[in-house]
């Protein structure tokens, strides 16, 4: 789990899972929403900012889906390729912050970039480590 500070300084939390080699990013929106209400915010993406193991910035878009998270509070995820997944992991294991942004037009007070700072990440990835051989931490 990891803080992003929104840019009107607000914080909210965000989510890195894993299973095998694959990452899952997780963030909570200020919106709520009914399970009935997804399909409007269909269409989401979240956009990464990271670095390279050479220290450039990229940024990779992700098709997110809506879900309802605890308090019916509404959650984009996004799932990983295995290449994503190995950029995003170096990147935070390095000490990198990641820049979130989320993009859809129904989510216009989610928009900006959101800063994740890596030192909860860092400390969930190592503990993923053993149960996600594949990203080769």
């Amino acid at each position: 789990m990891g803080v992003a500070i929104n840019p009107d300084e607000t914080t909210t939390a965000t989510y890195l899972t894993c299973n095998g080699s694959l990452l899952t990013f997780e963030v909570l929106t200020v919106n709520s929403a009914k399970p009935n209400e997804l399909a409007d915010y269909q269409g989401a993406k979240i956009v990464l900012g990271y670095k390279t193991r050479e220290g450039d910035q990229r940024k990779v878009a992700l098709d997110g889906k809506p879900i309802v998270s605890a308090g019916d509070a509404l959650s984009i995820r996004a799932s990983m390729t295995a290449e994503q997944s190995a950029a995003i992991a170096t990147s935070i294991g390095r000490g990198s912050r990641l820049d979130v942004e989320i993009v859809h037009p129904e989510l216009s007070t989610d928009m900006g970039v959101k800063k994740v700072f890596s030192g909860g990440f860092t400390t969930a990835l190592l503990a993923m480590a053993a149960e996600c051989p594949g990203l080769n931490l």
